[in-house]
């Protein structure tokens, strides 16, 4: 599981973004994120938003610019992924080591990146 590995890493502060709030696949992708929340006594952090781009960009710039402590986000999927890539580079935060980025769905574009 995503969040379990980003606690074993050292994050203790893990947001999850991207998705729409009641969504079938959403629920499903939260559950395991919000349970591990629970165990582990750490304050959701959930960024709704359709599942592309342009919501894990603006969700990276806004983790910085508003210094939430996010050290870790659990993205909806890979393409969010990508987008998070991209606010962080603009803000100059360096994902691997100011902040974990995991995401569902395996796709060969994230697999091109660099972390990946």
């Amino acid at each position: 599981m995503g969040a379990e590995h980003l606690i074993d890493k050292g994050a203790c502060n893990i947001a999850f973004v991207g998705g729409v709030e009641d969504g079938a696949i959403e629920l499903e992708r939260m559950s395991g994120y919000l349970q591990v929340m629970q165990e582990h006594k750490i304050v959701p952090t959930m960024h709704y938003g359709r599942a592309t781009r342009k919501i894990g960009r603006a969700a990276a710039v806004k983790f910085s610019e508003t210094n939430q402590n996010i050290d870790a986000v659990i993205c909806f999927n890979e393409v969010v992924g990508l987008g998070m890539l991209s606010g962080f580079a603009q803000t100059g935060s360096i994902v691997g080591r100011d902040i974990l980025l995991v995401g569902f769905d395996d796709i060969e574009e994230y697999q091109q990146v660099y972390p990946s």
